[in-house]
This record gives structure tokens, C-alpha cells and sequence, in this order.
């Protein structure tokens, strides 16, 4: 029956393939250990010799499987290998000199205020221990004085003196893995400077024309447009972000439309779509050409150029790389005369940067846009007899009511296939998108964009701007605009992915059981276990669930990101809580829990005895020593050598799961006694 099933759907097998490959990808990031080169040679040879094999198609074809997750696999192993150690930060202030790659300007405290943060390439210590290094082979971003009005440019090089600190850790286990990002970014740190910017003596500086094109446009914006309709358009025309406020991202992010804010495919398409426009009517204007040239072939290929260009102004971001991608796909396929939007197309700009950048398979921007254009794709390849129906050979008003529920299935089908997503990465849903994007999508797509690339329709522009700002401000201060859920685990966010493409790549009704899939995966936060417990990988922040709700303890300013990473994952607010001057027992299903968050004595002074006793875990931020033995204890030395902990209730007791069993022995994952690849050669014996 199977083979009867796969046999109905041969045409659509192919699609298949970047599925494979993403999986091979997936299994080896998973991986608790890094495997052996065999391992993926051995897949992909048993795949080639199933390929081989005759008169048995569902043989080669599972073949062809194996070698797609073979080769997924293997460019994962060799683009993790190939990424350049982690370097040994210097602990203290140092003085640090390098180019700079580029300039952010970011929101201040009271969003009124802005900082400035630097990329720093090629950077180099100058530390005693670090004589001599050759320049890092990743980057630095630093975040600069907030008194400091040094005129930077990109390419030049410059000097500061700045207290510098490694990419942290999960903040529980399972948690967004920000040093995997690193590893595959060439980011080796960040870091704040703690004094001015000086320009080294005697170098004469490597400006970065387009980076300098960029400053340039987007100070013109700011000049004409002040304040946030400045920033916004800024964003969309030039992908710098120059200090948009947070609550204005909090109000976009809110009403379902922070995608209008990363220049991705829906700005790159309104890019071309006006650039082909504008040629075909150009060249419609001359009749020698509008005779004799192919002038629709000729403003396809000119629309690319426009958005090639337009993907290199606004900084090559992986996003509008992958959305070019596609685009040559489609300028292809409609100088060839084929379909532009079609799942095969999209199958292998899937499966080109996959091989290429493999650690996308794991990035939120990837997944997001897959899902959407899947969806659309196999969504109007169901509705498009319906719609024809709906449009007719009427007048007017059917052409309108045709192009406005084209346009809300559009908004449903996107958000639909990408909210689930979100919900995995960010545990937040913004019912109302549908609503929003229905007004602000056309906008983008008709008047701001348009104008804004006309270049001296600046002002018109931001019009169009203040509109789509009110309706988020708006739209996110309706009840219910966002909802916070626990966030989907690993395994539903797979399950929710391979659901969406059963349904989306084959044809026949058995596609409907991914629908069974669909559901499992949005499902999955209710049925995973959520921990009683949480500590940092510090020791400077508890996590506690007592009888009224989570509690936290106080923490420190610098550990507020991990306090707010453990409320997007359990999807509720905490109230502070308090032990006094000493440890505080909090009772629990599977035994009660001794936290002590402060400790003046070092450990020194022990924990109660009468404590002691009725505890089944001890949570204590500093080293526990002599204190309570025979009782189980997560202690700052616990936190230091395997990261955060977290620790669940079952009918065993309390179970504890640190953050390096979760991630295993990877390259990305950092030691705790490992502070990186030494600057200087090591010698031999070394």
C-alpha cells in the first residue's frame, strides 16, 4: 500500500530531498558527541549503492534519501570543524585595537537616549601575555561609553581600552544556545568599553565603501526623517537598526508585524517588483524596443540586478541572502517559461543553503520563511480554482473582493505556518496578525517601500510609516494581543516541521495525517514537564515553584537576560522572592528544596541541620562545604564546571539536569576550565 501511496506521488519525491538534507543537519547538531568521519561517509555509500540498484524504485529513492541525509551530515560536521577555536579573552580590562566592521546604534534605558556598539575585526590584545598575537579570527562587539562622541567610519582602525567577556551559556537547559550561534557567526565575544575611542597613530584607515554607503543614506534619513519614522525607514533601506526604541519593536513584535523590521523577502520582492515595473515601462516607451528587444526578459534580469544590489546595501544578512536565492530561482524559471513559484524551485534554494550554511537548519529567520513561502505555495496550489472562480469576468467590485481575500488567506497562511515557530523560539502568540498585516503589508508594499526607493519621497514615506506605527500601537494594546505560552520544545518544534511539510509536499489526501502531526507539535507545551527549579550558570539567580507560582530570587542587573530567557520559557511572570539573611526551605511534591542565594561566609558558616533534614536538594550560590551531607546540592562549583541546572519532580523524587548533559562534549560548547584557544603559537609539547 505504500508503495502504491509513494507511487501516486513520484512527481512530488523530489521534494523531498532538502528534507533529508536538514535532518542529517538536525541529528548531528543533536548529537551528544562529536562522531567520527565515518559515520556520514558510511550513510552516504549505503545511499549511493541503493541508488544503484535495479528495478526497484522505492529502493533508489530511499537511497537518494540516505545520501541527501548523508551530505546534510557531513556539511554540518565540516562547516563545524572548519570554524575558526573560540580565542582566550582576557579576565581584566584590557586594551583592545582593531577595524571597524561596523556601527550600531542601539536604544538606551529610557529609549530616548542611544548607545553605540562596533564591530571590531581583525582585533588584537594588548596584554603582556598576548605580545605579539596575530589578529583574531572573529570578531568583537563592544558597546561603547554612552559619553563617547567619537566620529567612527567603517574600515578605519581604532584603540580602546575595554572589559571583555565570552559568549554566556544557555540559561537552562534546552534554552537558546547562543554560543551555537557564535560558533557558526565568527562572533568571539562581546564587550563594553570603558573609556573613549582613539585612533592609532601613523594607520591610515580601509574605508568600507558600502558599509560608508550605508552611514551615508542612513544619516540623509535621519536629517529628513527624526525620530522613529527615521529609524524604521532606515531598517527597510538600509538594514542598519539606528536606535529604533524597544517598546516600538515590543508594539511591532505585539501586533504580529515585526517582520516588516528585518529586511527579508517580502522587502526584497517589493524591490524588484517596483525595479521591474519601472523597466518594462521604460523600455514599453521606445518603440524600437518595445519591437524588436525582449523587453520582458530584460527587466527580469534588470530586477535581479536592483535586488542583488539592494541585498548588499542593507549588509548581506543571511535572511536577504536566502531570499535572493530564491529570487534567481524564480528569474530563472520565467526566462525559461516555467512556473516561478513552485515547490521545486523552493526545494533547492532549501537544499543549496543548507549545504552551504547548515547551521540554518536551527535558525529562527530559516525556518520562518520556509514555513511561510511552503505554505503559500502549497496553499494557492489548493485554492487557485476557488479564487478564479471568485474573481470571474466581473467588474470591479469582484476584483476587489478577490484581491482583499487573496490578500487575508496570504496573512493567514504565512502566520499560520510560522506562529507555531515563533512559539518554539519566543513563547509569545500574537492572535491578531491576520488583522494587522492585512493593512500593514499592502502599505509596505505600495507606498512606503516605493517611495522610500524613489529617494526624494522621503517624507511621503514616512507618512505611510506613522500609519503602520499606529496600527501596531493600536493592534498591540488590544486585549489578549499577546499571549504568553510555554515555550515548544525541541521535539515538538521537529514534529510541528515535518507535519507542515507532509501536508504541504505531497498531493494525494494522504497528506492529511500531517495535520495529526501539526497538532501534536502546537500540543506539545502542555504535555512536556516544566522543572520546579532553576539556577543560573552563575549562581547568581533561583528559580523556585512554590504552592502560589514560580518565585525568584533577587538577582543582580547583569543577570536580568537570564531571569527574562526563564520567563519566555515557562511563559509566566515570577514574584520576587525573599529568604531573609539566610537559607529559606520551599516545599515540593518530590521533596522540599534549600535555597541559599547569599552567603557573606563563602560557605563558611554551614546550612541549619534542622533544614538540612527536611531537604531533598540544596540550591546554593555559593560552595556548599561542610553544609548538610548526604543531601544532594547544586553548588557554585556545580554551576561552574556544567552550566545551568534544572530540576524536575517525578515519582523517583527530584531529578537534576545541568546544561552540559543537555549539550554534551560539542566544539561550541565551552569548558568550564577551557577560556579558549591561546592567542600565541603553542609550542610542541603543547
Amino acid at each position: 500500500m505504500v508503495a502504491a501511496l509513494l507511487g501516486a506521488e513520484q512527481r512530488r519525491l523530489p521534494l523531498w530531498w532538502p528534507v533529508w538534507v536538514g535532518l542529517g543537519a538536525a541529528v548531528y547538531f543533536a548529537l551528544p558527541a562529536e562522531p567520527g568521519l565515518w559515520l556520514p561517509c558510511g550513510i552516504g555509500a549505503v545511499g549511493c549503492v541503493a541508488m544503484l540498484v535495479p528495478n526497484r524504485p522505492m529502493v533508489r529513492w530511499l537511497g537518494a534519501f540516505l545520501l541527501a541525509f548523508g551530505l546534510g551530515f557531513g556539511a554540518s560536521m565540516s562547516a563545524t570543524r572548519s570554524a575558526p577555536p573560540m580565542p582566550a579573552l582576557p579576565r581584566r580590562a584590557v586594551v583592545v585595537s582593531g577595524r571597524v566592521a561596523a556601527i550600531d546604534l542601539l536604544p538606551g534605558h529610557d529609549d530616548a537616549v542611544t548607545a553605540r556598539r562596533i564591530t571590531l575585526a581583525d582585533p588584537v590584545f594588548e596584554s603582556g601575555i598576548d605580545v605579539g598575537m596575530a589578529p583574531l579570527r572573529r570578531h568583537l562587539q563592544i558597546r561603547l561609553a554612552s559619553g563617547d562622541t567619537t566620529m567612527l567610519a567603517p574600515g578605519t582602525r581604532v584603540r580602546l581600552r575595554a572589559l571583555l567577556r565570552p559568549v554566556p551559556p544557555p540559561a537552562l537547559p534546552g534554552a537558546r544556545d547562543r554560543q551555537f550561534e557564535a560558533w557558526f557567526s565568527g562572533l568571539g565575544g562581546t564587550g563594553l568599553a570603558l573609556g573613549m575611542v582613539t585612533r592609532p597613530e601613523g594607520t591610515a584607515p580601509r574605508p568600507l565603501r558600502l558599509e560608508r554607503l550605508r552611514e551615508r543614506i542612513a544619516a540623509r534619513i535621519g536629517a529628513t526623517l527624526p525620530g522613529t519614522p527615521g529609524a524604521i525607514a532606515a531598517i527597510v533601506l538600509t538594514g542598519l537598526p539606528q536606535g529604533l526604541p524597544v517598546a516600538v519593536r515590543a508594539e511591532f513584535a505585539a501586533a504580529g508585524l515585526a517582520h516588516l523590521l528585518a529586511v527579508a523577502g517580502l522587502h526584497l520582492g517589493i524591490v524588484m517588483g517596483v525595479a521591474l515595473a519601472a523597466l518594462r515601462w521604460g523600455l514599453s516607451r521606445f518603440e524600437y524596443p518595445a519591437l524588436h528587444w525582449p523587453c520582458k526578459e530584460m527587466a527580469t534580469v534588470g530586477a535581479l540586478a536592483v535586488g542583488a544590489g539592494y541585498v548588499g546595501l542593507t549588509g548581506l544578512h543571511v535572511p536577504a541572502l536566502r531570499a535572493l536565492v530564491m529570487a534567481m530561482l524564480v528569474v530563472v524559471a520565467l526566462l525559461a517559461g516555467r512556473q516561478p513559484a513552485s515547490m521545486r524551485g523552493l526545494a533547492l534554494a532549501a537544499s543549496g543553503l543548507l549545504l552551504v550554511w547548515p547551521s540554518l537548519v536551527r535558525d529562527l529567520s530559516f525556518q520562518m520563511s520556509f514555513a511561510a513561502v511552503m505554505a503559500l505555495i502549497a496553499g494557492y496550489e489548493v485554492l487557485r480554482v476557488p479564487l478564479a472562480r471568485l474573481r470571474g469576468e466581473g467588474g470591479h467590485l469582484r476584483a476587489a473582493l478577490s484581491h482583499g481575500v487573496a490578500l487575508a488567506l496570504t496573512s493567514l497562511l504565512a502566520g499560520s505556518a510560522t506562529l507555531p515557530v515563533a512559539l518554539a523560539h519566543f513563547g509569545t502568540v500574537q492572535p491578531y496578525f491576520v488583522v494587522a498585516n492585512m493593512v500593514a503589508v499592502p502599505l509596505m508594499a505600495v507606498w512606503i517601500m516605493p517611495l522610500g526607493l524613489a529617494g526624494w519621497a522621503l517624507l511621503p514615506m514616512g507618512w505611510g510609516i506613522r500609519v503602520v506605527l499606529g496600527l501596531a500601537r493600536m493592534v498591540a494594546h488590544w486585549a489578549g494581543a499577546t499571549l504568553n505560552v510555554p515555550i515548544m520544545p525541541g521535539w515538538g518544534l521537529a514534529v510541528f516541521l515535518i507535519g507542515l511539510c507532509w501536508l504541504c509536499l505531497w498531493r494525494t489526501r494522504w497528506r492529511l495525517a500531517g495535520c495529526g502531526l501539526i497538532a501534536l507539535g502546537v500540543m506539545s507545551p502542555g504535555v512536556t514537564a516544566r522543572p520546579v527549579a532553576v539556577i543560573a550558570s552563575d549562581g547568581g539567580a533561583m528559580l523556585v515553584r512554590t504552592a502560589t507560582g514560580y518565585q525568584v530570587t533577587k538577582a543582580a542587573y547583569r543577570d536580568q537576560p537570564v531571569v527574562q530567557a526563564w520567563q519566555s520559557a515557562l511563559g509566566r511572570s515570577f514574584r520576587p522572592l525573599d529568604c531573609g539573611a539566610g537559607p529559606c526551605l520551599v516545599p515540593e511534591a518530590g521533596g522540599a528544596i534549600v535555597l541559599r542565594p547569599d552567603d557573606p561566609s563563602d560557605g563558611n558558616v554551614a546550612i541549619d541541620p534542622a533544614l538540612c533534614t527536611r531537604a531533598a536538594l540544596v540550591l546554593s550560590a555559593t560552595p556548599i562545604r561542610a553544609s548538610c551531607p548526604g543531601v544532594p546540592a547544586i553548588d557554585r562549583f556545580a554551576v561552574w564546571r556544567d552550566g545551568a541546572f534544572a530540576v524536575w519532580s517525578g515519582r523517583a523524587g527530584l531529578a537534576a539536569l545541568s546544561d552540559r548533559q543537555w549539550r554534551g562534549a560539542r566544539p561550541w560548547v565551552a569548558e568550564a576550565s577551557d577560556h579558549g584557544m591561546p592567542n600565541l603559537p603553542l609550542a610542541r609539547a603543547e
